[in-house]
Formats: C-alpha cells, structure tokens, sequence
C-alpha cells in the first residue's frame, strides 16, 4: 500500500486541524452543491481572480474592488468590502455562540477546536450556507447585507436538522 501525500492545502496551512474540517464538511445533512463549493474554495481552486490570473485569463490576480489585494478564496469571502458587512456578522455571531476566540480563517476553514455536535452542526451550516451565497452573487455589485445572511441562515436551519445561529 502506497501512502499518499496530504493534499496540498494540507501541507500549505498545516496548522489547521484538518481532520475536524474534512469531518465537518462531509456531513450528510449538508447540500451536495454547497459541500462541493465550499471544498473547492478551501482548496483555493475556484475561479478568483487569483486563479484566472494564474491561467492567463485574467490580467491580474488582483481584487476587482480591492486593487491593492489578491483576491483568493480567503479574501473572496471573508474580507472584500463586498461580503465584510455580512462575514463580520457571522464571526461575530460565532465567537458569542461558541465561546471561542474564532477568526476568519479558523472560521471560513471549518478549524475550531471540538465542541458538542449541536452547535458544530450550526457553524458548519452558516459557513456552508454563507460561502453558497456569496459565491452564486458574485456577479452582483451591491455588498450582501447581514440582515439578508440572517434570514438566508435561518431559512437553511429551517430545511434540516441543524440549528441556526441567529
């Protein structure tokens, strides 16, 4: 038997614990297309404009909005002035809920320490539920607003089984 290497982000943020965001993502009350996305973003392999740049489509791997910053996966959904508004909710939201000392990074790469399933299942679902939103409006110039976050979270809570934070 062969061992394989750890994926690349692996061996890129190797801090993470990556065993609790694999395990978090592959839950199976999370929408297939919204755990493909956030994977892909994860992975930094979706078509930012970092990425594009990389493959020549792109003059630059620069943010549209934020000239003087690359615009991967992290910036992408956490910190452009576009999706900052309603991010910060949500982190903020997250550190009261959790109690932990979150971040984005920590947050947007499912990398909290272990807590008890309810509330995990709730964080997991934001994050997912927050990453599918920015992404499927990323065409749009207006910045996605908390208050619309909030009722996109609770209106995913109310589909399944998972709580909400809001």
């Amino acid at each position: 038997m062969v061992n394989q290497p750890p994926p690349r982000i692996q061996q890129k943020l190797p801090l993470l614990p990556w065993d609790l965001t694999w395990k978090r993502l592959s839950g199976p009350l999370l929408p297939p297309e919204a755990v493909d996305l956030h994977f892909r973003a994860l992975h930094n392999i979706l078509l930012t404009m970092e990425r594009c740049h990389r493959f020549g489509d792109a003059p630059s791997p620069h943010c549209p909005r934020c000239p003087t910053l690359v615009e991967d996966s992290l910036h992408f959904f956490t910190s452009c002035p576009r999706v900052a508004g309603a991010w910060d909710n949500l982190l903020h939201r997250a550190i009261l809920v959790s109690g932990l000392a979150l971040t984005n990074r920590s947050l947007f790469y499912l990398a909290w320490s272990a807590r008890p399933a309810r509330m995990e299942a709730g964080l997991t679902l934001a994050v997912i539920t927050f990453s599918t939103w920015a992404w499927e409006t990323r065409d749009l110039a207006d910045p996605l607003l908390p208050a619309d976050y909030q009722v996109k979270i609770a209106l995913a809570a109310a589909g399944g089984p998972h709580p909400s934070l809001f």
